[in-house]
């Protein structure tokens, strides 16, 4: 039975955040709570992109982000928490210089990030710096493989493509697939994933078609996946571009089933015509969960917003929870609130009660979670499986 898709990405609650130019804001959660740490030691850094073709994922991230460390003080994990924010422009060589202010200036040792781009770029000063980043966004396949400080508390897309096209295969769709790519950690991860899984299907892969992320004509590319008549096309891109690639798919004719990732819970994906039926992988969160943190959070989120947070906004509650979790484990040992302590007591736990329900991680830093198929219906996004 299809249900509707809870997507705050298209939310109208206010963002009282402020967020502006590179790193000039902080969030700023206390009570009355007297801890043993200094005041400047609960502080973590949140690396989005405040500017840019992709900057509507900045404020969506940032709402979630301020109301996980609002929760955190709120459920006495933590004497207070500090978020410092910088602007990563979504792109690899911003994305360094937004994690460098973070760290040398803000000094902050646990950093939330996205976009599989700028988490591959800042993995190795991670590693150098013993510095946790973790991703609530980005899920190119390789960020399970960037070391032991990159976390991600997102699927990756090798997990998503899975669950995808084994649902594809068991409605009947078959034959061949184009795909649109961007040339980046994501893009170049579903393209390789999707030229081993689909074949394994049954299927056949006739193009791929690597693109900029910065590409905004896609006209040639259009006309020839119109020619090549497939039966689906895979969009392997994010932001306001993948809204673009469709819309331009379809003024030349393509007729075939657009699929694409979790990615396309976009501002705006849901409303144009032609994106209509489009068929997406993600994340299933259990809103239903009825455990202690999920049950709060949800009721002190629906204070201030007319709809549940979307499965990207709960990644990164969930990244503030799993900062505060870590936090608390170190300071009751009678440690300093090092980085490399925080990875210590991240491996020592393992399973986490947060936002959803327990959450496990394996030994990589990935996580162990369910996938979900979504569809654009009249304007909404709805779960199909």
């Amino acid at each position: 039975m299809l249900r509707k898709f809870a997507s705050v990405l298209m939310a109208g609650s206010a963002f009282a955040l402020g967020l502006g130019a590179c790193g000039g804001t902080a969030s700023t959660a206390t009570n009355s709570t007297n801890g043993t740490a200094p005041a400047s030691s609960y502080v973590i850094g949140a690396s989005l992109p405040e500017s840019g073709p992709n900057a509507g994922y900045a404020p969506v991230f940032a709402q979630a982000i301020k109301a996980g460390a609002q929760f955190a003080v709120a459920q006495h994990l933590v004497p207070h928490l500090t978020v410092k924010y910088a602007d990563n422009q979504a792109l690899p060589e911003p994305g360094v210089v937004a994690y460098n202010q973070l760290v040398q200036v803000d000094h902050a040792n646990f950093i939330l990030s996205t976009f599989s781009g700028v988490i591959t770029a800042t993995a190795p000063l991670a590693n150098r710096d013993e510095v946790i980043q973790v991703n609530g966004g980005g899920v190119g396949p390789n960020l399970a493989d960037l070391g032991a400080y990159t976390i991600n508390d997102i699927p990756l897309l090798n997990d998503e493509i899975s669950g995808l096209l084994q649902y594809l295969k068991s409605k009947g769709f078959h034959g061949g697939m184009d795909v649109i790519y961007t040339n980046d950690a994501l893009g170049t991860g579903a393209y390789q994933t999707l030229q081993k899984d689909w074949p394994a299907q049954g299927g056949t892969i006739i193009h791929g078609y690597e693109i900029s992320p910065t590409t905004a004509d896609f006209t040639s590319i259009a006309s020839q996946i119109a020619s090549n008549h497939p039966n689906l096309v895979y969009v392997a891109s994010y932001g306001s571009q993948q809204i673009s690639i469709v819309k331009e798919l379809r003024d030349a004719g393509v007729t075939a089933q657009m699929v694409s990732y979790s990615g396309f819970n976009y501002p705006g994906a849901a409303t144009p015509s032609y994106d209509q039926g489009l068929i997406f992988s993600s994340e299933k969160v259990n809103y239903h969960a009825t455990n202690n943190m999920t049950t709060a959070f949800l009721k002190q989120w629906m204070q201030s917003n007319t709809s549940l947070p979307s499965y990207y906004q709960v990644n990164y509650a969930n990244g503030v929870l799993l900062y505060a979790e870590l936090a608390k484990y170190v300071t009751s040992h009678h440690e300093a609130l090092t980085g490399k302590n925080l990875l210590a007591a991240f491996h020592a736990v393992k399973t986490y009660d947060l936002i959803g329900g327990e959450l496990t991680f394996r030994s990589n830093g990935t996580v162990e979670m369910p996938i979900q198929i979504n569809q654009i219906t009249n304007g909404q996004f709805v779960v199909l499986k």
